[in-house]
């Protein structure tokens, strides 16, 4: 858990977003994403490999090969993404930095205690919900000509 977004997630948010959008079925390339966004191609390729083996990506190979969500988007929370993203969690070396253990366990359980409502946030937010507030967003106005 760390207190601002990583670049890893930032771009897991986008593919699996861009991903949820894609309605047709059809696997998506991460060349069509990562130039759609201005990503780069190799850091989008980490990032999906991490979400395929975590269960939420599924990857198609082949001319027509891209990749999909492996679950519905209202199935798939960020709190997922997130953990397939950060790997072991452990607490910031800034806990580590007082020579009292005393010191270092008040702030190891402090960091215990955001984590969890960190997480118990991001549980509750689906790709679903994201790819709603994206697509509401990205809308024209409606143009409204009463006078």
């Amino acid at each position: 858990m760390n207190a601002k977004l990583s670049k890893r997630e930032v771009y897991a948010t986008i593919l699996t977003v861009e991903l949820s959008l894609n309605r047709n079925g059809k696997p998506v390339t991460l060349k069509d994403i990562a130039r759609r966004h201005g990503l780069s191609k190799k850091y989008i390729w980490t990032v999906a490999s991490m979400l395929v083996r975590a269960g939420l990506l599924e990857a198609a190979r082949g001319a027509t090969g891209g990749f999909r969500l492996a679950h519905p988007a209202h199935s798939i929370t960020f709190d997922d993404i997130f953990r397939a993203c950060e790997g072991k969690e452990e607490p910031p070396a800034s806990v580590r930095v007082s020579r009292d253990p005393a010191v270092q366990r008040v702030l190891a359980e402090l960091w215990r205690e955001v984590a969890d409502v960190w997480h118990a946030t991001l549980s509750k937010v689906t790709v679903q919900q994201l790819a709603e507030r994206y697509e509401a967003l990205s809308r024209p106005p409606e143009l409204d000509f009463q006078i």
